[in-house]
């Protein structure tokens, strides 16, 4: 399903184009989850939801991965990341 667009995702964090807002910081760290999460999520997850934001009218893509813990690979979590591409 938007295969397009996680191909773009991957290529962005790839190339070290990821940016997150103070916003997206303050989720992950209520989350427990650190950037290197968010980006193996990118890399490794599964596009699984677009939901439309009426206050930024943009598209947000909801992304569903494996997290990392201490250099481990953490089992399966049902987490998700939602994110727009700018």
């Amino acid at each position: 399903m938007f295969q397009s667009i996680l191909i773009e995702m991957r290529s962005r964090v790839r190339a070290g184009q990821m940016t997150l807002t103070t916003h997206a910081r303050e989720e992950l760290y209520n989350d427990r989850l650190t950037t290197d999460d968010l980006a193996h999520g990118f890399l490794s997850g599964a596009l699984v939801e677009r939901q439309w934001d009426e206050d930024w009218q943009v598209w947000k893509y909801v992304i569903a991965a494996e997290t990392l813990e201490d250099g481990r690979w953490r089992s399966w979590q049902d987490w998700a990341i939602a994110t727009t591409l700018w």
